[in-house]
C-alpha cells in the first residue's frame, strides 16, 4: 500500500512539472520590448516586410493606408542605410518605461559596429499583441 502512495506522489509531480513546461512554453508572447529588439534586428538585415509587419497601422483611416504604408517602408530603408553607415547593429538595449494594458513606451539603445550609439524612446500599442504605433 505504502508503494501505491509513493508512485501516486511521483506521478503527480512528474505532472504538475509537465504541466508547469507546457504553461511556460505557451505564455511566448512578445514583449514590447522583444517587439522593439525584432523590429531593429529586420531592420538592421533590410527586411523591410517583416520591419513594416511590427506597426500598428490601427486608428489610420482607409484613404490614408496606402500613404501610410509607403512612409513607414521608406522610414525602414532610410534606418537601415543609417545602420549601414555606422557598421551595422552591434547590440540593442531595452527598457520599459511606461506599460499599461494599452500602450507602452520603450527606451532603446542603439550600440553600432563603429562604437557608436544612439538612443531614443518608441511607443507601442496593443493591436492583436504588441506593435509599434507610427503616431
Amino acid at each position: 500500500m505504502n508503494s501505491v502512495n509513493t508512485l501516486s506522489r511521483k506521478f503527480a509531480l512528474l505532472f504538475t512539472i509537465v504541466f508547469s513546461l507546457i504553461i511556460v512554453g505557451c505564455s511566448g508572447t512578445p514583449s514590447p520590448e522583444d517587439i522593439v529588439r525584432n523590429y531593429y534586428k529586420a531592420v538592421d538585415a533590410n527586411r523591410v516586410d517583416e520591419a513594416f509587419s511590427y506597426y500598428s497601422l490601427k486608428g489610420v483611416a482607409n484613404q490614408d493606408l496606402t500613404s501610410m504604408r509607403q512612409k513607414l517602408k521608406g522610414l525602414v530603408s532610410e534606418q537601415n542605410r543609417e545602420l549601414k553607415k555606422n557598421g551595422g547593429l552591434d547590440s540593442i538595449q531595452t527598457t520599459i518605461v511606461q506599460q499599461d494594458g494599452k500602450v507602452a513606451v520603450v527606451k532603446v539603445v542603439l550600440r553600432f559596429k563603429n562604437g557608436k550609439t544612439h538612443q531614443g524612446q518608441l511607443k507601442l500599442v496593443q493591436d492583436g499583441g504588441w506593435k509599434l504605433s507610427p503616431m
